[in-house]
């Protein structure tokens, strides 16, 4: 879904999900984006959901960014088991 690097990134797997059926709508993926984009200090281009782009770790050291950082990704588990 996603990789954490020592570097202090957390890399997004735009390019990856496409091969998800339920991700290979460009819409699909544009909802992810705007679900991640809504997370305070995010801001993630829409000509990157089709690449690897990357979140700064210290984004997500609020509390409440993690949250919904998790929350997002609980989101991303419904679609593609449905």
């Amino acid at each position: 879904m996603f990789a954490v690097y020592t570097d202090g990134n957390v890399q997004i797997y735009f390019q990856a999900y496409q091969s998800r059926p339920v991700f290979k709508d460009e819409a699909k993926r544009l909802e992810l984006l705007n679900k991640l984009n809504a997370i305070e200090g995010v801001s993630i281009s829409p000509d990157k959901i089709t690449k690897y782009p990357s979140i700064r770790l210290s984004v997500l050291e609020n509390e409440n960014s993690l949250k919904q950082f998790f929350a997002v990704y609980e989101w991303f588990i419904e679609q593609v088991t449905v």
